[in-house]
């Protein structure tokens, strides 16, 4: 049974650092894949990644690409991409979807999570680098509250610290399908 509309979309899953959107994009693809929809996931971490370090700001130009790429899965008739990152911002979420040409149906899901809860899961992934430091979560958490405080009243928000992985990759999918 496709739950996903016919109309092309992309569900944008932003939150701050170890909010578990990464786990969270793999499952919902991994999901609407197993029911029949043709899917993709962007991890705008990888092209982060994938920029020289002198690019200034890379964080911009990985939103912007990640758009890019969006639309490039969409011309190519993938019915949800699913991307992973921080669009915590007005001005983030706008410089991704300006690049998305092909018409689509945007949903955006915040994830939050406690500070401690973000320590505790940052630390025991071996392949976080400066994030497993407290001292930089703590700054990173701080500095991006005030957004996260302003979700706009649009946007599914999930606190992954209470919610099972299951559980939320079902709010997800029935997000997507009233879309």
């Amino acid at each position: 049974m496709n739950r996903i509309p016919i109309r092309p979309t992309v569900v944008v899953i932003s939150g701050s650092i170890a909010s578990g959107k990464s786990t969270l994009a793999r499952a919902v693809t991994a999901e609407l894949a197993s029911d029949g929809t043709r899917c993709a996931v962007i991890d705008i971490d990888v092209l982060h990644d994938m920029l020289s370090v002198d690019q200034d700001p890379t964080w911009a130009v990985a939103r912007e690409t990640a758009g890019l790429l969006t639309d490039a899965f969409l011309a190519a008739d993938v019915q949800v991409v699913v991307i992973d990152g921080e669009f915590i911002t007005e001005t983030e979420r706008a410089s991704y979807l300006e690049k998305v040409r092909t018409p689509a149906t945007a949903r955006f899901v915040t994830l939050r999570v406690g500070y401690d809860e973000a320590v505790r899961r940052a630390q025991g992934d071996p392949s976080r680098g400066v994030s497993k430091d407290p001292a930089f979560l703590a700054t990173h958490y701080e500095a991006v509250q005030a957004g996260l405080d302003a979700t706009p009243d649009t946007d599914l928000v999930i606190h992954t610290d209470d919610v099972s992985l299951a559980d939320a990759t079902t709010m997800i999918l029935a997000f997507v399908a009233r879309a």
